[in-house]
């Protein structure tokens, strides 16, 4: 059994309630924002007079109900603050196959570029020189639908190149990782807080006949920023970063993402609400970034930023 947490927030407590989740919770965190349509149903955006709902996956067990005490505890503090209206927390009971099934019908075949993004549960045609993956997120964040998902597709699409590097931080399912490796990357560090997200990368990557080009870790976000993304002496320095996370995960690790890098590496940074994108590459441009491409869906910002080739003094 798995216990759901949910919250009714106003859209500006989104990120902090989404931080909070993705730190306690188990399966990264799902944000069902409320959307409007014209009649004919065309046009669409968000609506930002209704509150969004945040979602995240516990175990209902012991150290599951400690967790969800430490859940209840951080949205105490967030609404002494009154930021913005965030509502009672929401707990329910579900079991794991009446979750991992019932949203399987929304997913369908996804193209960008020469990728294919199939669930595996989808039969299709494929054309001449399409990259497939095929993905099966169980408990873990990333089927490409997310748009933070689809605009770092895109980017991996596009600029990855055979015999790269490439650092998946907070790889979810897995989907970017394998895409990168199926796009021809030599090797793919993939990190994730979650258990799950570990072992639902090495399934998905097993899957797509990459396993041997991955290295997964389940890294700890009680050390330091450095520690979470350097893991080892002989880590070899990234050709690319990949984070789809949140903007003050971004804000913590870039000066990590330095040191994890060549010189001239590219870094996609994503999961950014529009309002923190300044902030985010203000950031990053301090630790020697260039931005080079920033792409927007929705209320999400995507950053392409290059790491400069020699050091930023900023940094020294």
């Amino acid at each position: 059994m798995w216990l759901e947490l949910s919250v009714t927030a106003d859209l500006a407590a989104v990120e902090a309630l989404s931080a909070l989740f993705h730190q306690h919770g188990e399966g990264g965190v799902a944000v069902d924002q409320p959307f409007y349509t014209d009649p004919e149903g065309e046009r669409y955006g968000i609506d930002f007079l209704r509150p969004a709902k945040v979602s995240t996956y516990l175990p209902d067990t012991a150290e599951g109900e400690q967790r969800r005490k430490r859940i209840e505890e951080g949205l105490w503090h967030l609404s002494a603050f009154n930021l913005a209206p965030i509502g009672e927390l929401q707990v329910r009971k579900i079991a794991e196959d009446d979750w991992a099934n019932a949203w399987k019908e929304h997913y369908q075949p996804l193209r960008i570029g020469s990728l294919l993004i199939k669930p595996t549960w989808r039969d299709v045609d494929v054309d001449p020189g399409t990259v497939v993956v095929e993905i099966d997120p169980g408990m873990a964040f990333g089927t490409g639908v997310h748009q933070t998902t689809r605009m770092c597709l895109a980017q991996v699409e596009r600029l990855v190149q055979p015999g790269w590097t490439i650092l998946d931080q907070g790889t979810g399912s897995g989907i970017l990782a394998v895409a990168a490796a199926r796009l021809g990357a030599d090797l793919v560090l993939a990190r994730d807080i979650a258990e799950v997200a570990v072992e639902a990368t090495e399934e998905n990557a097993r899957r797509n006949g990459v396993l041997d080009k991955l290295r997964i870790h389940r890294i700890d976000t009680n050390s330091t920023a450095i520690d979470q993304v350097v893991l080892s002496p002989d880590q070899p320095p990234a050709d690319m970063i990949v984070a789809n996370i949140i903007a003050n995960v971004l804000i913590k690790l870039a000066p990590a993402f330095v040191l994890a890098s060549r010189p001239g590496a590219l870094l996609v940074a994503s999961g950014i609400i529009r309002e923190r994108a300044d902030e985010v590459a203000d950031v990053l441009a301090r630790e020697g970034y260039r931005i080079e491409d920033r792409n927007g869906e929705d209320e999400r910002v995507t950053l392409l930023a290059r790491l400069a080739t020699t050091p930023s003094s900023a940094s020294s």
